[in-house]
């Protein structure tokens, strides 16, 4: 192979290509055979999505969970999709601890510490959906309304205006009713 054909190569591939077969790994990791021509012809992005949801909730280590992470990433390159792309930006961390070090605070800090290492980490690099996911990750686990209104209110992307009281149940692990529930 010419040296010209290697750099070229290499720069596809810094660039996010990937060829054939390592595409097909990526969608056999997330139990999907693009090789059938029936179904990757029809494979929608939101398919792909539940189908890499699915799989994380099955696996069982964080490796597993990084390297499915990774195949959705290549396979959203791959079709330049605006939705996976979304999803991944906006989904939580797979471990809290990781939250905690990208925000570069102690878990043991109050909820406004928080929001603050979120605005700092902002600060220095705004185009970073990092600190969101973070964020996010953090209110969901120490299921925080303060950081959940913060959100809400500043993070439009990481906030679904189509939630139910149930969704938001599911999302906090309860099992409430509203009857059970004072609101004011």
């Amino acid at each position: 192979m010419s040296t010209d054909l290697q750099i070229f190569l290499t720069t596809l591939r810094s660039q996010g290509a990937v060829g054939f077969q390592e595409l097909k790994r990526q969608f056999e990791l997330l139990g999907i055979d693009i090789t059938d021509p029936q179904i990757a012809s029809t494979l929608t992005d939101d398919q792909i999505i539940i189908s890499y949801q699915n799989y994380c909730a099955l696996s069982s280590s964080k490796y597993q969970r990084v390297t499915l992470r990774e195949a959705l990433q290549k396979i959203g390159n791959y079709r330049e999709s605006p939705a996976i792309a979304s999803y991944l930006s906006t989904e939580p961390y797979f471990d809290v601890n990781d939250a905690y070090e990208e925000l570069g605070i102690d878990p043991k800090v109050d909820d406004d510490v928080v929001i603050t290492a979120y605005q700092l980490k902002m600060e220095d690099n705004y185009s970073s959906t990092q600190p969101g996911r973070a964020l996010i990750t953090i209110a969901t686990t120490r299921k925080s309304m303060t950081l959940i209104n913060f959100i809400e209110s500043s993070l439009p992307e990481f906030s679904d205006d189509q939630i139910t009281l149930e969704q938001a149940y599911q999302m906090f692990e309860s099992h409430w009713t509203i009857q059970e529930v004072e609101v004011d």
